[in-house]
């Protein structure tokens, strides 16, 4: 347990490493290079592959080794590079989610897309505060509409009080 519990710490370091720089480079408008991180992460050895067979199994450890070794901390940055990234390449801010981001537990690897997406939410403004800085009216205009759209959808969520109503708001 505590030897899954620190190999699961450790990849989650390791992957939240390369996300930022990977946001880092879709800053500073290099595509490729945060391209080049993103396929670093998604080498990265699979947490069920990490966690071991016996855990995975047991859906209530894994969850709990997922949330307590920052694991879904992880994968929320994870998803939000992708979305940033997706958004970039085709202007879809809403991407596919890869196994690799998936626990098997369909509540919280939805909780975390999510959580993913409004990180990307968040990237995208600062991206947009960046164009502004460039005088890039156009650039600014297709964030914000994109905001707001993916804002309006997320309006139709019954979030509760959890973390997803905190950050929305």
């Amino acid at each position: 347990w505590q030897a899954a519990g620190r190999e699961l710490q450790e990849l989650a370091t390791s992957g939240k490493r390369l996300t930022h720089a990977a946001l880092q480079r879709m800053h500073a408008a290099d595509l490729k290079g945060a391209a080049a991180h993103l396929q670093e992460v998604a080498a990265l050895r699979p947490i069920r592959e990490v966690m071991g067979e016996a855990l995975w199994l047991d859906p209530g450890r894994r969850l709990k080794l997922c949330e307590g070794n920052q694991v879904a901390w992880f994968i929320e940055s994870h998803l939000c590079c992708l979305s940033l990234m997706s958004f970039f390449e085709r202007g879809v801010l809403s991407p596919e989610v890869p196994e690799s981001c998936r626990i098997g537990i369909d509540d919280r690897d939805d909780e975390w897309y999510l959580l993913g997406i409004l990180d990307a939410v968040r990237e995208l403004e600062r991206y947009a505060v960046n164009r502004g800085q460039a005088l890039d009216l156009d650039s600014i205009r297709l964030c914000l509409e994109a905001v707001q759209c993916l804002q309006q959808a997320l309006q139709q969520f019954d979030f509760r009080n959890s973390e997803l109503r905190r950050r929305f708001d």
